[in-house]
């Protein structure tokens, strides 16, 4: 299994059977929030912000990590698993993110 990283991002084809040997069908995101939010803000404005000063549109994110695994790979995205940690439970940007069609989201 080959895995593109970019930033936070990890691009991993999903293994599957077909026909008595291994193929690709779909393609997996695995996404760090926490690393995503942390260094999110520093390529456009120069310094990590604070987690809570950063707003991101779900829709249009959830579309550039589709397109940016598909460029990667031929097979079509399977989903995008976001994983994060917490101490205080899910947050409402947790639960926006595991509304979003074609996710998934776990919390340490």
């Amino acid at each position: 299994c080959t895995c593109y990283m970019d930033g936070g991002v990890c691009a991993a084809p999903i293994m599957g059977v077909l026909q008595g040997a291994w193929a690709m069908d779909r393609v997996a995101v695995f996404v760090d929030a926490g690393h995503l939010f942390a260094q999110g803000s520093k390529e456009p404005c120069g310094v990590k912000l604070p987690r809570g000063s950063i707003g991101l549109d779900h829709t249009i994110l959830g579309a550039t990590l589709s397109e940016f695994a598909e460029r990667l790979s031929c097979p079509p995205l399977l989903r995008i698993y976001w994983h994060d940690g917490t101490s205080h439970g899910p947050s409402a940007e947790h639960i926006v993110l595991a509304d979003q069609k074609g996710s998934r989201f776990a919390l340490d």
